[in-house]
């Protein structure tokens, strides 16, 4: 049970940090026989992309939590916790008998607390200077996990901002939606009847410094009057990971839109606050 708990706090360690330094993903080249597709019809695909998001404000679940990295292939308990603009918490419960570690992000920073050894690491956005140079905000995880069509630094998109994605019509009957913001390239999956499926997110800056995000979406079931995910598959990349990619597979139960929780974690005085690198390291010694 020891490796366990220390596999989960490890994990939801590494997603902090990482998330905090590289916010991208592989790149699903657009094939070469796909289809473009122009002015309206570009804008009308993205628009029906755009308005599946699920309406309500909380999604909570027990989930499956499968962690395959570090040489370390898990499955263990846990639960999801998302306030629409508020948080977006993943706590780690092996066998449902007690939380171990808790990942939180909100507007303005990422909080990680290890319940076992009465720790926590809290980071700023801004204090990250790829997050502050590149534009990532709370907003661009948020849409990852909500399955939702984004651009980076922005809460809503209009007519003006879903013009500026290129589509294209592929083969299998599935189209590809691009955008590219300096050196960051976004692409998202959707099948024909306008469904997220796949989003790819690349950092490129330079061939040290690549990094990737992959989130696939599965299990579709209603959600109020749209359709939500029920697995998530997230897979990192980066040369900053000492396995190379690190993959999180995210299984939910049954989904709860009850808004009976609160959505601020305060950290009892009772725990020593310290930086990501001095938890990484220990952990890394482990």
């Amino acid at each position: 049970m020891k490796k366990i708990l220390t596999l989960a706090m490890m994990l939801t360690a590494s997603i902090a940090s990482y998330a905090q330094t590289t916010e991208s993903s592989d790149t699903t080249a657009v094939d070469q026989s796909s289809t473009f597709l122009e002015g309206q019809q570009q804008l009308n695909f993205a628009r029906q992309v755009y308005d599946r998001a699920v309406y309500v404000k909380n999604i909570s679940s027990k989930i499956s939590l499968g962690i395959s990295g570090m040489g370390k292939d898990i499955t263990i308990d846990g639960r999801l916790q998302m306030r629409r603009n508020q948080v977006i918490r993943i706590t780690i419960t092996p066998f449902g008998l007690m939380e171990v570690a808790r990942l939180e992000f909100t507007p303005d920073y990422v909080l990680l607390i290890d319940r076992m050894h009465k720790e926590y690491v809290k980071a700023d956005y801004a204090d990250v200077p790829f997050i502050k140079a590149e534009g990532i905000t709370f907003y661009t995880l948020q849409s990852l996990f909500w399955n939702e069509l984004f651009q980076p630094g922005k809460e809503k998109l209009g007519d003006s901002d879903l013009s500026a994605f290129t589509v294209a019509k592929n083969d299998d009957g599935t189209s590809t939606l691009s955008y590219d913001a300096d050196k960051m390239n976004y692409q998202w999956t959707a099948d024909d009847n306008a469904f997220i499926k796949a989003a790819d997110i690349t950092y490129c800056k330079a061939s040290a410094q690549q990094a990737s995000v992959n989130v696939t979406y599965d299990r579709f079931t209603p959600l109020g009057v749209k359709q939500f995910p029920t697995q998530e598959n997230v897979t990192f990349r980066s040369k900053a990971l000492s396995s190379g990619s690190m993959s999180l597979n995210i299984n939910m139960g049954s989904i709860s839109t009850d808004s009976n929780w609160d959505a601020k974690t305060n950290v009892s005085d009772r725990y020593r606050q310290i930086t990501p690198e001095e938890f990484l390291d220990r952990l890394g010694n482990l």
